[in-house]
Order: structure tokens, then C-alpha cells, then sequence
């Protein structure tokens, strides 16, 4: 405690020896007539927290902590209190204070409470008025709860006055009390930040005091965290093991940052102090072992909270070479052929040219497996240039989905992240991404093009090529290739970044093992037209529309024995390149800000329902919708005076994804509501959410059934997962895959890769 103000306080003291110790010792104080004395807190001091938050303080919508990003304010019990001594403090004497509250977490004290307004005639219980600091006299303000605990009204907690006396002293703090018991008294727990308390004494004699105390409550508990020990780990392809901080971690927590806000960090022992980081000052998140590296590896996992307090655990690991992968030929050049998102790139083609000085110069063609890795032998010591290539399937992964988010990029709306997804968005190789890139990529999906005009179906980089600009790759030529002039063995692997062009969200099948990575939601967009019959060389307009604003959509529309004789847009941001017209076929590819609407005009070659006439599928453009990125499914609804046609959406079976695959493959299928009940199948007509018997079987292509599998599925888009190993085959293998419900059935092929 600091003394504020001692005009009249005699303190007699004397010193002597005793025990060989020097001794002072003070009678108390001698209170002078008409003084006043203020024994305050220091002017400025921290409150620290290592407690647990408490989940029912300080947690409503309406708070906000930017530093650990959540709703919920941590706090800490906090000791506000001041000592007063006087030969005037009669029972008339005044002491207040105003606690100031920085709620909002900007270093502005924007919240008062006024000791002179508490209580059942003023600010009440379980109550701040937030932003009241430059209203006169504290008033007004927005009222905001603090006490979120399961308790009756009158037992929520308030701010209170709390004043005893002990001989001469008399203190003065400030606690919270409960309106069901306004005399017990606990000590207030506020929130962390930067706070001030003023506290203004004044006696019977008319003297008054002040005192004031900044105050910062803040966490200062080290976050707790466990290590996983005795685990083994063996080198890979490339004789190159790389542990992550994930793999040693058995739990870790802190009193106040959220888990997922939590800083993790991982380093050899004895390589450092403090929390691990990269050359970029972030945290180092791996440790990376190399042959000579072979044997017990002591590493520490660290853990840093966002107020930068610091903890950490030690464990070790075995690192082996079980698959011998360190005595291999070093004449072997290997590498991979990776996405950004580090899956394998199969089947492409690496080049490898090499020249010596005493040896003819060759030329080797080899193939990623189905982790994108290659093995090559090639002539030690000499110069060799590595290329890799692949130009097959251009639409894999392409969707108009990825059209929204060049556009985006090119609106700067939501600019791409990463200098290879800006490679990906520039369709014709021009070193821009222009609209130019978006008319090309749609009349892909649309099918009007079958290739790109001037660009591969992928492009790869050097995985080791550090991009002077990562929002402008085109700045400087990046590496598409890499050359060593004096190639000299196996601790220089060749690996390369693959890019899907026109795949911006990562949904390209880059292998046999791969399986379909976009998310569903589980909706369907239905498209909407009428229903009716119509006779043989009548001309009619369907007016298409999609039930609903999605951010895409895009599918291929099948007409039979009819003749499509005009395609008008009604949408204002839709024309006909969103459109691709076929001799029985229509393709769509639409993103905008309406619902997509269009009319179709046709010439009907034969009598029949409307409904008869046209379907969706996936022959030419995959039928998809887009929306909050995720993925939908897409049905046709017919409507019109035709009973049994208002919710007759059709049954489609999709092509498996992946497809070819090699371990797992999931068949797709959209399966309606309800069959619509016929005279002579009134049966087959299941209730509108009643889930449905649906069979798959699996033929080989002399028409033996080979598989069997059944399971019950609500109405919509719904799935079967198929293992390669439950199927009896050895080798590869075209298949037929089939799929039969009460509406039907249909048949697609897949390849089976053994």
C-alpha cells in the first residue's frame, strides 16, 4: 500500500539490537486532529490469471475478445480496495468510487460503474450500462448482463460497496452481493483488460481525498500439454521421414484461449529455447529425418496461448528403416508429383534428359504410381533435366463452381490464396486471369471444347521454387522443369507441385484410390417447367427455371423425339454462352445473381407427355449445383393438370467417383420422393418419406452378377460404397454396375484397377 496524503501522522520509532539483528519498531499511529489518510493501491499493477475460465461470466453475444476471437470474456477475481484513517471519519463521512471497463477490448475505458447508483435504486443486479464513460454523471448507456449462472433473478450477482471497520481503519472495496442477500459480500471477477479504479473519500470535516489505479487483469496460466511417447517411424520413398507436431500430441488446454486458438510447435531437443518457429516467425510444425538421422530422436512439443504464455512437454521417437529405403542405388533419381494439397498425381510422364561428357546423351520416359511417385535410373554424374507432363481428362475437377471463384478473384471480391490456384485459374496460358480464361473454362464444361486451346490439362511446378510474388506467380518464370548440371545422388529428390488447370477448389481425381472429394449438402436444386401432352408437330415453349438462387449450377438436359428450335435467356445475366446445343442434347453452365431462368422452343416428333420427352444426366456435363461451397444434386420437376406430375421428380443414377479406382469408389443416385401411383402397380407407391429398398449389382461384361448389396435410403441424393476388395476380380476389370428401385433401374460401366 502507498501512502496518498500523511499531513499530521507522528510515528515514534526507535532501533535497538537484538539477536544480533537490527530492529525498528513503531508505536502506531497518533491520528492528528482533523487528518484524513488514504492507504491506496499502487498506481498502476497487474492482476494475474491462472484460474479456469468460468463459462457463466462475461459470456453473451454482445462480448467480444479479438485476441482469442470468442464470445465469451475470460476473468479473474479482482481485489479493489482502499484503507482509510481519520480523526473525522463519523458515520456522515462519503466513499464512493468509479470502477472504469474497458468491455469491448480497445484500450478505451468506455464503461463506468458509479458506486453512487448501485443497489434496488440504481444500476440493480447482473447489470453494466456499457458506453456510459462520457455521459454526465455516468447515465445511460446500453444495459448488458454479466451473471449467466442457473440461479434465480434475485441471487444474480451485482456490484456492491463493501465497507468494514478494523480499530481506526475503515476499508472501503468493491465486491458483488445478490439481491436476496445484499450483505454477504464475494470479490468481483472481471473481465481481462486494461481497467482503472478512482476512488473519492470525503469526511465529516469536509476534507476530501482521491486515489486512482490503473490495473491490467491478464492471463498469465501456462497452458497444459501431453506428449505421446514410444512411437516408431520409418523412412519412406524417399528416404526422407517428416514427424508433425500432431503425431506426438496426447491433449493440451489453457484457462483461457480456446483449444482450436492454441499454438502448436514441435523441435528437436537442444536446437533452441522458447516456442519454436520458422524462419518466417511462425510455428514449426515438424521435424524432418534424413538416413543418417536413424535412431532415437528426442524431440519437445510446445504450446503457446494468444497471451503468449508457454508450455511444453519431451517425448522421443524410434526412427527405422525397415524397407530399406537408405541402401538403394544412388543412381536411382526419384520424386513426386504432388497437388498442393499433397495428393499423389498418377500416371504422369516424367521426362528425363541427360548429357555427359563421356557418354551419348538419352532421353527416358517414366510414370507416377498411385502416391504421384517415379523411380528412374539414369547415368551418375551427368547432366539431367527432369519434365514432367500430363494432358488427359481436362474437365476433371473443372466445374462451374470454380467459374464463381474466378470471377470472384477477378472482381476482388475473394481473391485466390495461393500462386498455384492462380495458375490453375488461367485457362489459356496468357500470364493473367482475364473473363478471356472464363469464357474458355465454361465452353469446357459445356462441352463445346473438348481440350484447352493453348494450355495442358496440367501444369507443374517445382515444388522447391519459392515465388517472388505469391499474388503474381506470372512476375518472374517459375520452374516447370528442373535441371542439375552435375546430378550426383539420391539425397536430391525431384519433386513437383501439380496443378489441375481450371481446378480451383481441389476437386480433380488425381488417382485410382482417390475418391470424390467436394461436399454435399444433401439438398437438391429442383429445375421447374410444365407438364402436358403435346402432338406430333406441335412447336412449344418451356419456360426452366431453378427453385431456388444457388451460386451455380449446370447440368446436361436429354430431349427425345424432340426438336429444339430456339433457346432465349430470361435472366439478365445469362446468354446463350451458357449454353452448348447438341443434335439430342442441351448443356447449361450458369453463375449469377438470379435464379437462372430460360425458355426452350421445341417441335414435338411424336405424341406423349412433356415429362416423357426430356431428362437430366451426366453424359456431357456433369448435372451439379453449387451453394456455401458446397455441392447439391439436381432434379427435374415437372408441373401441370397431368395428376401424379407435381412432385415427379425423375430417379438418376451417377457415374462413380472415382472412376477409374482402385481402392474405393461411392455410386451416386438420386432416388424421388414418391414413384406416383399407376393402375397396374399401385404398390410401388411408398410413402413421401418413406425410406426404399435399393439393390446394387456389380456384372461382369459376359453378364455375370458378381456382387450383391442392398440397404434402405430416405427420398434424395443418396450413396453406395464399394471396396475393390469385396469384389471377386485379380486383375483389372470393366465392370457393370446397376441400380434398382421400385422406379426403375439403371446401368453404368467402371473400371476396377487391381
Amino acid at each position: 500500500m502507498n501512502k496518498a496524503s500523511i499531513p499530521s501522522i507522528l510515528l515514534f520509532c526507535i532501533s535497538f539490537l537484538y539477536a544480533f539483528q537490527s530492529v525498528v519498531y513503531c508505536q502506531p499511529p497518533v491520528i492528528a486532529p482533523d487528518s484524513l489518510v488514504l492507504n491506496c493501491q499502487p498506481a498502476s499493477f497487474i492482476i494475474g490469471d491462472s484460474f479456469d475460465n468460468n463459462f457463466f461470466y462475461w459470456n453473451e453475444t454482445y462480448y467480444w475478445d479479438p485476441m482469442i476471437s470468442t464470445h465469451d470474456l475470460c476473468e479473474e477475481r479482482a481485489t479493489l480496495a482502499i484503507d482509510i484513517t481519520g480523526s473525522c471519519l463519523g458515520a456522515a463521512t462519503k466513499i464512493q468510487y468509479q470502477l472504469f471497463l474497458d468491455l469491448d477490448q480497445n484500450d478505451t475505458l468506455e464503461t463506468v460503474i458509479n458506486s453512487a447508483n448501485l443497489g434496488s435504486a440504481g444500476l440493480g443486479w447482473n447489470k453494466v450500462l456499457f458506453g456510459n464513460a462520457t455521459n454526465p454523471n455516468f447515465t445511460g448507456g446500453i444495459p448488458r448482463q454479466f451473471d449467466e449462472r442457473q440461479v434465480a433473478s434475485n441471487q444474480k450477482y451485482g456490484f456492491a460497496l463493501q465497507i468494514t471497520q478494523t480499530g481506526q481503519t475503515r476499508t472501503a472495496a468493491v465486491r458483488w452481493n445478490t439481491q436476496a442477500d445484499s450483505n454477504a459480500y464475494f470479490l468481483p471477477q472481471l473481465p481481462h483488460g486494461k481497467h482503472k479504479i478512482v476512488w473519492t473519500i470525503e469526511d465529516t470535516c469536509g476534507n476530501v481525498q482521491t486515489c486512482t489505479s490503473n490495473f491490467t487483469i491478464k492471463d498469465t496460466g501456462k497452458p497444459s500439454i501431453q506428449c505421446l511417447a514410444g512411437l516408431n517411424f520409418n523412412f519412406v520413398f524417399n528416404s526422407k521421414v517428416q514427424l508433425w507436431a500432431s503425431d506426438f500430441l496426447m491433449s493440451y488446454a489453457d484457462n483461457c484461449t480456446p483449444q482450436d486458438n492454441l499454438m502448436i510447435g514441435i523441435r528437436n531437443v537442444g536446437t533452441g529455447t522458447g516456442f519454436p518457429v520458422d524462419v518466417n516467425g511462425n510455428p514449426q510444425t515438424s521435424v524432418t529425418y534424413v538416413c543418417p538421422d536413424i535412431g532415437v530422436k528426442n524431440i519437445e512439443l510446445w504450446v503457446k496461448d494468444k497471451a503468449g504464455n508457454t508450455n511444453f512437454c519431451t517425448s522421443s521417437a524410434t526412427v527405422g528403416d525397415n524397407n530399406e529405403y537408405c541402401n538403394i542405388d544412388p543412381t536411382i533419381l526419384r520424386g513426386r508429383a504432388t497437388t498442393e494439397a499433397d495428393k499423389g498425381v498418377e500416371n504422369v510422364s516424367i521426362h528425363i534428359v541427360g548429357s555427359g561428357f563421356s557418354s551419348p546423351p538419352y532421353s527416358q520416359y517414366f510414370k507416377t504410381n498411385i502416391i504421384g511417385a517415379y523411380n528412374a535410373k539414369f547415368v551418375n554424374g551427368k547432366l539431367v533435366v527432369v519434365t514432367p507432363y500430363k494432358n488427359d481428362n481436362p474437365a476433371n475437377g473443372v466445374s462451374t463452381y470454380d467459374l464463381v471463384l474466378i470471377s470472384k478473384h477477378i472482381l476482388a471480391l475473394e481473391p485466390l490464396n495461393s500462386p498455384y490456384k492462380i495458375i490453375a485459374a488461367d485457362i489459356n496460358k496468357s500470364n493473367s486471369i482475364t473473363s478471356f480464361d472464363i469464357v474458355e473454362l465454361r465452353k469446357l464444361i459445356l462441352g463445346i471444347d473438348t481440350a484447352f486451346n493453348n494450355n495442358t490439362s496440367w501444369r507443374f511446378v517445382e515444388k522447391n521454387y519459392v515465388f517472388p510474388n505469391t499474388l503474381n506467380p506470372f512476375q518472374a518464370t517459375f520452374n516447370e522443369q528442373i535441371t542439375h548440371p552435375n546430378y550426383s545422388g539420391w539425397e536430391d529428390f525431384q519433386d513437383f507441385v501439380a496443378i489441375k488447370i481450371g481446378d480451383l477448389n481441389g476437386s480433380a481425381i488425381t488417382n485410382g484410390s482417390a475418391i470424390e472429394s467436394e461436399a454435399r449438402n444433401g439438398h437438391t436444386l429442383m429445375l421447374s417447367t410444365e407438364n402436358r401432352s403435346v402432338k406430333t408437330g406441335e412447336t412449344f415453349t418451356l419456360r426452366l427455371s431453378a427453385a431456388e438462387r444457388v451460386q451455380a449450377y449446370q447440368f446436361t438436359l436429354h430431349f427425345q423425339n424432340l426438336s429444339l428450335l430456339n433457346v432465349q435467356p430470361l435472366s439478365r445475366d445469362m446468354d446463350l454462352g451458357n449454353f452448348g446445343i447438341f443434335e439430342h442434347a442441351l448443356t447449361t453452365s450458369y453463375n449469377g445473381v438470379e435464379t437462372g431462368a430460360f425458355e426452350l422452343t421445341f417441335r414435338a416428333q411424336a405424341d406423349g407427355q412433356i415429362s416423357d420427352f426430356l431428362y437430366l444426366s451426366d453424359e456431357i456435363t456433369p448435372s451439379a449445383a453449387y451453394q456455401q461451397d458446397q455441392r447439391m444434386e439436381i432434379g427435374l420437376q415437372f408441373n401441370g393438370p397431368i395428376a401424379g406430375t407435381t412432385a415427379d421428380f425423375d430417379f438418376t443414377l451417377y457415374q462413380n467417383q472415382p472412376n477409374p479406382f482402385n481402392a474405393q469408389t461411392k455410386i451416386g443416385f438420386f432416388l424421388p420422393a414418391f414413384a406416383g401411383a399407376s393402375a397396374d402397380e399401385p404398390a410401388k407407391a411408398p410413402a413421401q418419406t418413406e425410406a426404399q429398398l435399393v439393390t446394387l449389382k456389380i456384372f461382369d461384361l459376359i453378364g455375370n452378377l458378381i456382387y450383391t448389396q442392398q440397404a434402405q435410403f430416405q427420398p434424395g441424393y443418396q450413396q453406395f460404397i464399394l471396396n475393390s476388395a469385396d469384389l471377386p476380380i485379380n486383375n483389372t476389370a470393366l465392370l457393370l454396375y446397376q441400380v434398382e428401385t421400385v422406379f426403375g433401374s439403371y446401368t453404368k460401366k467402371m473400371l476396377v484397377l487391381k
